[in-house]
């Protein structure tokens, strides 16, 4: 698995989240909000059916254990992870110029394709962080800046 991570991260300048998404909302939201009783809650089946629309709802019903959630997790599901990484990377813009960020020719990195500045690629934690806050805002639950529920995972060397 960590080939494949690497290949897919080499491949279209990502950065995979080290922490999967029950493990990022209990970070986030507090365990006692996401597993009850050993069971996935509604709430986090609600996050994880906002986040994750890929999933079957049929297989996201009350009851479900997080073993069992991540037995869900298929060959789409990481298509689905590096689509969404691919679209924020491409939503940012360069903080000096406010112009377009491309990824650098001669190192690992972005390049503002207006002023040069560079910057490393994005967390895959940044933008799983950005999908559970604005999914929680929609469903009511609330919600402090992502930047707030950064981790020392959100590091890389």
């Amino acid at each position: 698995m960590l080939d494949i991570a690497f290949s897919l991260e080499s491949a279209f300048g990502i950065r995979l989240p080290h922490t999967d998404l029950l493990g990022r909302a209990s970070d986030y939201f507090g365990e006692e909000n996401i597993i009850q009783d050993g069971v996935l809650s509604e709430f986090a089946l609600e996050l994880v059916r906002r986040v994750m629309p890929e999933f079957e709802r049929k297989h996201l019903r009350a009851g479900l254990k997080p073993m069992d959630f991540r037995r869900l997790i298929t060959v789409e599901s990481l298509i689905q992870v590096v689509i969404r990484l691919l679209e924020f990377k491409s939503g940012l813009v360069c903080p000096a110029c406010s112009g377009r960020f491309g990824d650098s020719k001669t190192a690992p990195e972005l390049e503002c394709v207006a002023c040069g500045l560079t910057q490393a690629y994005p967390s895959g934690e940044q933008a799983l962080a950005a999908d559970l806050a604005a999914a929680a805002r929609q469903i009511g639950f609330p919600v402090h800046s992502p930047k707030t529920i950064a981790t020392s995972a959100d590091s890389r060397p």
